[in-house]
């Protein structure tokens, strides 16, 4: 029997103050952002506090739909 694995999310880095720095540019609070992320503040918070090192497509992807929505995009 062989063990197998499987690249199941691809983990993009980011930059949390950054990320801070755009969700204040566009004028959101945290608790805005996340709701619509459809996350907790408390993970926006770890995230854009550099607790949170890398994050999967799903929230990559929930973040760029985020600053889609509130007119600001970022890379």
């Amino acid at each position: 029997m062989s063990l197998m694995f499987k690249l199941v999310d691809k983990r993009y880095s980011f930059d949390g103050g950054e990320l801070w720095s755009a969700r204040d540019e566009a004028e959101i609070t945290q608790v805005e952002f996340a709701t619509f992320c459809g996350w907790s503040a408390q993970y926006q918070w770890r995230l854009e506090n550099g607790l949170v090192e890398t994050i999967g497509d799903a929230a990559r992807c929930a973040l760029l739909n985020a600053f889609s929505h509130f007119g600001k995009r970022r890379r």
